[in-house]
């Protein structure tokens, strides 16, 4: 394989490629080829009748130093621009009942190989719930909802990774902001 073909594999999509319908793109977690410490489990709750779940340690550091392997998504955009980003995810206290309310809700997200943002949802416990948030109040003390900004029409790619243990996503929806 040359040079140039090697470039174009490594950045082409390695799952599915999900389509806009009218401005939203509706992604199963489950769709992602699964990586390191992510596996499916059944679950009757879940959308699909199945979710994923993080079964790695907590990944904390703020510079994002310890990110361990992330889940690929990509998505067939109509036009560049911002997109929000929401995720139907489920926490859980099991094993720990008297676990802070800030615990178990937090994933790693970043956008074609730029920098780890904290992506957050608050459901509650032991259900599934829609949220989806940035988190950047060490930084700014702001918490703006989840979102991505595409330079470029086309497919793009994003990537979630583990950073609680004991998440379980179900699905993601991206919409393209007004």
């Amino acid at each position: 394989m040359t040079i140039p073909a090697l470039m174009l594999a490594l950045l082409e999509p390695s799952g599915a490629v999900h389509a806009m319908t009218d401005g939203v793109a509706r992604i199963e977690a489950e769709d992602a080829a699964l990586v390191g410490e992510w596996r499916r489990v059944v679950d009757a709750d879940a959308s699909g009748g199945a979710a994923i779940h993080y079964d790695g340690p907590n990944r904390y550091p703020l510079d994002a130093s310890e990110v361990g392997e992330g889940l690929r998504y990509c998505v067939a955009l109509g036009e560049a621009g911002d997109y929000h980003l929401r995720i139907r995810m489920k926490r859980s206290r099991i094993g720990e009942p008297d676990i802070r309310d800030d615990e178990r809700n937090d994933l790693w997200l970043r956008h074609e190989g730029r920098f780890w943002m904290k992506l957050f949802a608050n459901p509650p416990w032991e259900e599934y719930g829609w949220d989806g948030g940035l988190d950047f109040h060490h930084l700014t003390g702001r918490r703006p909802a989840a979102m991505l900004t595409f330079d470029e029409a086309g497919v793009q790619c994003f990537e979630i990774a583990g950073r609680s243990e004991e998440v379980r996503l179900d699905a993601l929806v991206l919409t393209k902001a007004p």
